[in-house]
C-alpha cells in the first residue's frame, strides 16, 4: 500500500509546525481554564504579536558542543560530494559508544553506505603502474649485478596492489562481527594472506570494555593500524614491510582486550593481546607474541600513542617434511634439517604523534626493535626507523587536491655501519567524488653501501644480495566504497 502526501497537506503541516512554539507558550494559560482565542482574533490585538518571533527563533542550545556539532555537519556537507575521506578528524570515541575500538580497519571504522540483510559491505581497489630507476650495482659478480637489478625493480609495471572486500554485522551494540578479504593476494600467488581480518568483538561495556578474537591487527605501528584508504602515498616504505615480515605488526591470529577507563574514552585507551606469532605447528605455543598499545587524545585532533611487542621465546621450525629446494639454508645449524627456520626472541617499541585539524594532517612515528630473523639477518642484531608525513587538502569545486610529503630514515642494521635507508616522497592525490582518488607518487630512496636486501630471495645464500638506491614513480587509482 502506498501513501501520498499532497502539496496542500504538506503546506498545512508546515503552518501547524510553525505555530507549535506559540501554542506551547500559551499552554499555561489554557491550563488555568482560559479558553484560547481563535487564530483570527489575536491578529487584531497587536501587543502579543512580537512574542511569537522569539519563540520560533530560539535554538535553546544546551552547551557549546551542540553548536559545534552543527558547524561540523555544515563543513562535512560541503565536501561530501567528492571527498574520499573527510578532512575533519573522525568522531571522538565518546560520541560513538557503539563504535568498534579494534584498530586496523582499512576504512577507519566509518559507516558503510552499502547495506542489506543486516550486513555492511565495503570495497577498496588499488590499481597502479610503477617504474623504478635503480642505481648501478657495485658487485663484481655479473650474476649478482643482474639479480640486484631485478630485486630493485621487482613489482614494476601494472599491478593490483589491494583488492579488499569487507563485510560486517552489528546485531546489537554489544556484539560485532567483521571480515576483510584481499583478493589481490591471489594475483600475487599468496592464498594464505587473503584473509586480512576476521574476528568477533564483544562489548560488555560499549564505552569502556571490548574483547576481540580471531584474525586481528597486532596493535603496533600506526602505519599498520591507521586506515589505508586514507593513506596519502602509494607505498608504505621498507620499515613497514620489515615490521610485517618479522611478525611485529600486521595481521595475526589472537585475542585482545581494549579498555577505556575514563568517562570520555578518548582520554585513554589501552589495547593488549596475545597472538600466534612464529609459534605454530611443532613449535606451537599459546603465547607467540604479546603486544600492548596505549593511546590518548588529550584534545580533539591530537593523538599520542605508544606500543610494545614482544616475542618471548626463540622458535625453531625444523620443517622436517619440507622437501622444497628453495627453502634451503646456506649454513644450517643442524645438517639433518637444512630447511629449518629460526626466529629468535626479541622486542619492538614505538611512539607516535598525529595532528589533524580541518584539511591539515601531520603524522610521525619512531620505532626500534630486535632483528629476530636469525637466518637472514647476516649479523644484524637491531633495527630502528623514524618517519613523518604532512598532507593538506584543497577543495576546488568538483575535485579536491591533496599534496603530501613524507620522509623516513630506516636502519636495518642499527649497531653497525650499514643498513641505512633514507626515503623522500612527494605525492599528489586528486579526489574525484567521494569514492575515487588518483595518486601520483615520486620517491627517492638512498641506501647505504653493503646493505643486504631485507626480503632475501630463497634459497638463502652465504653472501647476501645488496639493496640498490633508486628513484621510483607510481600512478595509483583507488576506488573505495
Amino acid at each position: 500500500m502506498r501513501f501520498r502526501i499532497s502539496s496542500g497537506a504538506f503546506s498545512a503541516f508546515v503552518v501547524i509546525a510553525s505555530a507549535c512554539p506559540a501554542l506551547a507558550q500559551n499552554a499555561p494559560a489554557a491550563a488555568d481554564g482560559a479558553t484560547p482565542a481563535p487564530s483570527a482574533e489575536p491578529a487584531a490585538d497587536a501587543t502579543p504579536a512580537p512574542a511569537a518571533e522569539p519563540a520560533v527563533a530560539q535554538p535553546q542550545a544546551t552547551d557549546a558542543e551542540d553548536v559545534d556539532d552543527g558547524s561540523s555537519k555544515k563543513k562535512k556537507k560541503k565536501n561530501k560530494d567528492h571527498a574520499l575521506d573527510e578532512p575533519d578528524a573522525p568522531a571522538p570515541l565518546e560520541d560513538a559508544d557503539e563504535e568498534s575500538k579494534v584498530e586496523g580497519d582499512p576504512w577507519d571504522n566509518t559507516a558503510s553506505t552499502l547495506r542489506g540483510l543486516g550486513l555492511n559491505f565495503r570495497f577498496l581497489l588499488q590499481a597502479r603502474y610503477r617504474h623504478t630507476f635503480p642505481a648501478t650495482s657495485k658487485s663484481a659478480d655479473p650474476f649478482y649485478r643482474q639479480a640486484e637489478l631485478e630485486l630493485a625493480r621487482n613489482g614494476d609495471g601494472w599491478d593490483i596492489n589491494r583488492g579488499f572486500f569487507g563485510v560486517s554485522a552489528e546485531p546489537s551494540k554489544y556484539l560485532a562481527v567483521k571480515m576483510v578479504l584481499d583478493v589481490a593476494e591471489l594475483r600475487h600467488n599468496k592464498p594464505k594472506k587473503v584473509v586480512k581480518q576476521a574476528y568477533v568483538e564483544l562489548r560488555p561495556l560499549p564505552k569502556h570494555l571490548h574483547f576481540a578474537a580471531g584474525i586481528l591487527k597486532i596493535p603496533y605501528s600506526i602505519h599498520e593500524l591507521d586506515a589505508i584508504a586514507r593513506y596519502e602515498f602509494a607505498s608504505s616504505g621498507d620499515a613497514n614491510a620489515m615490521i610485517s615480515d618479522f611478525g611485529f605488526g600486521g595481521r595475526d591470529i589472537g585475542a585482545e582486550v581494549i579498555v577505556s577507563p575514563f568517562s570520555k574514552p578518548r582520554y585513554l585507551t589501552l589495547s593488549a593481546g596475545v597472538f600466534r606469532g612464529h609459534a605454530n605447528d611443532e613449535t606451537a605455543s599459546p603465547i607467540g607474541v604479546i603486544a600492548a598499545r596505549l593511546e590518548t587524545q588529550p584534545i580533539k585532533g591530537f593523538r599520542v600513542g605508544g606500543g610494545i611487542v614482544s616475542q618471548p621465546r626463540t622458535s625453531v621450525d625444523l620443517s622436517a617434511l619440507n622437501t622444497s629446494g628453495k627453502d634451503l639454508l646456506p649454513n644450517p645449524t643442524d645438517p639433518l634439517y637444512p630447511r629449518a627456520r629460526t626466529w629468535q626472541k626479541g622486542n619492538a617499541y614505538g611512539v607516535d604523534l598525529t595532528f589533524q585539524r580541518g584539511p591539515l594532517r601531520l603524522r610521525a612515528e619512531g620505532l626500534l626493535g630486535d632483528r629476530v630473523d636469525f637466518d637472514a639477518r647476516y649479523g644484524a642484531t637491531q633495527w630502528a626507523a623514524a618517519w613523518a608525513t604532512a598532507a593538506y587538502r584543497f577543495d576546488l569545486g568538483l575535485i579536491a587536491l591533496e599534496p603530501a610529503l613524507r620522509v623516513e630514515f630506516f636502519d636495518s642494521d642499527f649497531k653497525r655501519d650499514a643498513g641505512l635507508h633514507r626515503e623522500f616522497s612527494f605525492a599528489l592525490g586528486t579526489h574525484v567524488y567521494k569514492s575515487t582518488k588518483l595518486v601520483v607518487d615520486v620517491t627517492r630512496m638512498d641506501i647505504q653501501d653493503n646493505t643486504p636486501v631485507i626480503d632475501q630471495p630463497l634459497p638463502l645464500r652465504a653472501v647476501p644480495f645488496n639493496a640498490l638506491s633508486y628513484t621510483r614513480a607510481t600512478v595509483q587509482l583507488q576506488v573505495a566504497l
